[in-house]
């Protein structure tokens, strides 16, 4: 439905761009598609209005965008109308294309002994990677695990196909990225193929970077100094990253909130993905944080945790939390 990422456009276009008027018409768009494409008496979306007369049953991906475009204005205008039609939608998505862990396209191909299966993004998202995105977006919304559980069974049916042919799913993977589940990313790890050293293959930020702490006590402060090894042909996003669907590199210490954490300057890479360039850290990076005097040094033995996303040319890995065991330093 071309009406639906045209919402979730005109949404983010009035919060970069400062128009309200915008959000206006987002909000009156996607009340017509409520009123004139969706039947609440019998919970049935259609796939056009056409001369004023909303026909053909609605597919997989008429639903799970429109959701989407919903919790876009959720978001925006802070208006639980917006989650709560979103939350109906995907109820009735699940209960008209999902079965056995598998999602149909269309209501008729629900009756066949085999569905046929997505086959990737083309133009637009595609049915797959819409629900993905829904679900997901429902569950830190809502934190509901009923999402979180229906999420992983789709994640881990199309698990290898994701893994082999990344470039095809991207929708798939973004979602994942911005809006990470635990259940889906182990899902997606608990099904790549084993690599020669019988580890897990490449959909895993922590196979490719590594990170370490110390600390040191200063006149009149603590320094903590958090290193971070990228793996080669790997990097990973600069902190502040240059896309908010991305997720940039950052550094918390638990039980310290009065630090100061200073990132180092990115570099600029260009891959094909992105020709505008994409602000990275490559090989080793360091992270320094000032925290209050003897606070570290002196006090109990203290853990940091990294939130990183690595990357290559072609592909971003969903993100990881690494802990950092923070050593005091001679």
């Amino acid at each position: 439905m071309p009406a639906s990422l045209a919402i979730t456009a005109l949404v983010r276009s009035a919060e970069v761009l400062r128009q309200p008027a915008y959000l206006d018409l987002a909000k009156r768009t996607a009340e017509r598609l409520w009123k004139d494409a969706y039947n609440p008496r019998i919970g049935e979306l259609r796939h056009e209005v056409f001369c004023g007369r909303a026909q053909v049953h609605g597919y997989l991906d008429d639903y799970a965008l429109l959701g989407i475009a919903f919790l876009s204005l959720a978001d925006a205008t802070r208006e639980t109308l917006w989650r709560d039609r979103a939350a109906r939608l995907a109820a009735v998505l699940l209960g008209r294309f999902f079965r056995e862990g598998t999602l149909a396209t269309t209501i008729p191909a629900a009756d066949l002994v085999i569905l046929p299966q997505d086959d990737g993004d083309n133009t637009m998202p595609s049915g797959t990677s819409a629900t993905v995105e829904l679900l997901a977006r429902l569950q830190a919304a809502t934190g509901k695990p009923d999402y979180g559980e229906v999420l992983r069974r789709i994640v881990s049916g199309v698990a290898s196909t994701v893994r082999d042919h990344p470039q095809v799913w991207a929708s798939t993977l973004v979602a994942l990225n911005r809006y990470p589940a635990l259940e889906s990313a182990q899902a997606l790890q608990r099904t790549a193929r084993p690599s020669a050293s019988g580890q897990p293959s490449v959909l895993n930020t922590a196979d490719h970077v590594r990170a370490r702490g110390e600390a040191h006590g200063a006149l009149d402060h603590d320094d903590i100094t958090v290193t971070l090894v990228v793996d080669k042909d790997y990097h990973v996003n600069a902190n502040p990253a240059s896309f908010d669907y991305l997720i940039p590199t950052r550094l918390s210490i638990d039980g310290l909130s009065d630090t100061r954490v200073t990132y180092p300057a990115a570099i600029v890479i260009k891959p094909k993905f992105a020709p505008d360039g994409l602000k990275v850290y490559e090989g080793t990076v360091t992270i320094r944080a000032i925290a209050p005097k003897d606070t570290v040094v002196r006090g109990k033995p203290i853990v940091g945790n990294v939130r990183v996303q690595a990357c290559n040319d072609e592909i971003c890995l969903p993100p990881a939390t690494l802990p950092v065991a923070i050593e005091i330093g001679r």
